[in-house]
């Protein structure tokens, strides 16, 4: 082995500085997401519901890069939010997640 491979990282660079808006109704998961992604360098918007993220989205002026979202909130799920998000911020990207894997996320193009 060369010295050459042998400094280069294992893992690739993941720092950031997008903005990331996470809307996660479960305290736990949202405290870890949320702390990794701020350890990582990105600027997190952290809600816990569609509601709350929508009014984070209202009173942000700059834009929004990720939507990292819960698919099953209580008042509105994932989906949902993306849609109404990305009408305003129409180059934001979504990464939906959930823990109830039973629920099957149709494709809408």
């Amino acid at each position: 082995m060369t010295k050459e491979h042998a400094e280069r990282p294992l893992i690739p660079d993941l720092a950031g500085s997008e903005t990331v808006l996470l809307a996660e109704d479960d305290e736990l998961v949202r405290d870890l997401v949320s702390s990794i992604l701020h350890q990582q360098g990105y600027k997190v918007l952290v809600v816990e519901n569609g509601q709350k993220a929508l009014a984070a989205m209202d009173s942000r002026d700059g834009p929004i890069d990720l939507v990292l979202t819960d698919m099953n909130m209580p008042d509105m799920d994932g989906t949902q939010l993306f849609e109404h998000i990305s009408a305003f911020h129409p180059d934001a990207r979504a990464l939906y997640m959930s823990a109830d894997g039973s629920k099957i996320i149709e494709r809408q193009d």
